[in-house]
């Protein structure tokens, strides 16, 4: 009976140790959505882009063992930040355990929010979660963004039509930052700026709990 207890201890804490490291931080409210003008704002580049290849050794992490994994993207057009070239390569993508965010991608065409790594490269990560191709409506109200084609030997290279930006309201009176946001709407951003994501913290603490009083 008392070697049944201690194991049942010892389990209780592995779980708890767990459950403290892996688990989301979530504050009071629960997280919030941040609104299209606020990824845009945090986000070097937006795109609409196609991941056409999922890269098991993640181009960031090339000599370590990593959670995360890459992804090449063909660009068909750049909202944010210039025009790129048509080929791109992604890392840091997948759900990192103990983060409410997810990067998780798959062959798809997606609103991509990006961010810089490597010129020679041609390196990006991205700064919030990846959003439908439909979603990139959300942002066509949207001040100081401009649709441009991707680039490749000095030609603008036009694949897949890309609606173009009509913004909503006087953009030289900033009014036009709350668009798609609520006002009172409260954002939790992570540290590195991604979109975050509800991941459940209760059920470790449940099972812990059975552990001790359910055998």
């Amino acid at each position: 009976m008392n070697k049944k207890m201690e194991l049942l201890k010892f389990l209780f804490y592995e779980v708890v140790i767990v459950t403290t490291v892996y688990s989301c931080p979530e504050p009071n409210g629960g997280l919030k959505t941040p609104s299209p003008p606020e990824i845009t704002a945090q986000s070097d580049y937006v795109i609409v882009g196609e991941v056409t290849e999922i890269l098991q050794r993640d181009p960031l992490h090339v000599n370590e063992k990593n959670v995360t994994y890459g992804a090449m993207v063909t660009v068909h057009c750049t909202y944010k930040g210039g025009p790129l070239t048509r080929r791109i390569t992604i890392g840091g993508a997948g759900l990192v355990p103990g983060e409410c965010f997810s990067t998780d991608l798959e062959k798809t065409t997606y609103v991509m929010f990006l961010r810089l790594v490597d010129t020679l490269q041609n390196l990006y990560t991205q700064t919030y979660t990846a959003e439908p191709r439909s979603r990139i409506e959300q942002y066509l109200g949207l001040c100081n963004l401009t649709m441009q084609y991707p680039i490749h030997g000095g030609m603008v290279i036009k694949g897949s039509e890309c609606p173009p930006v009509v913004p909503v309201g006087d953009c030289n009176a900033g009014n036009n930052r709350s668009f798609g946001m609520r006002e009172s709407e409260e954002v939790i951003h992570t540290n590195n700026g991604a979109m975050p994501l509800r991941v459940p913290q209760a059920v470790p603490s449940v099972f812990a709990f059975c552990l001790l009083f359910c055998i």
